[in-house]
């Protein structure tokens, strides 16, 4: 039950991550929050590794509800 959930809140999280770099959503790329790694990555840098990011924690979200991981007590 517990890797059911932790799949779907990595799943829900890769894909926000990976629309918000896709899509530019200054709401999560915004600059004051950010500011050090869009000095260190430059804009276009931060959109590719936010995409990046959303695609690796959307994959542990699949391997978790497909039960290639599992998450608590029981493993």
């Amino acid at each position: 039950m517990e890797s059911t959930i932790a799949g779907i809140i990595f799943v829900f999280f890769g894909v926000l991550g990976f629309a918000a770099g896709l899509l530019n959503w200054q709401a999560v790329l915004e600059p004051s929050r950010n500011y050090s790694f869009i000095r260190a990555l430059g804009p276009l840098g931060m959109r590719v590794f936010y995409v990046i990011l959303g695609i690796f924690v959307w994959g542990v979200g699949v391997a978790f509800l497909s039960g290639v991981l599992r998450f608590g007590a029981n493993r």
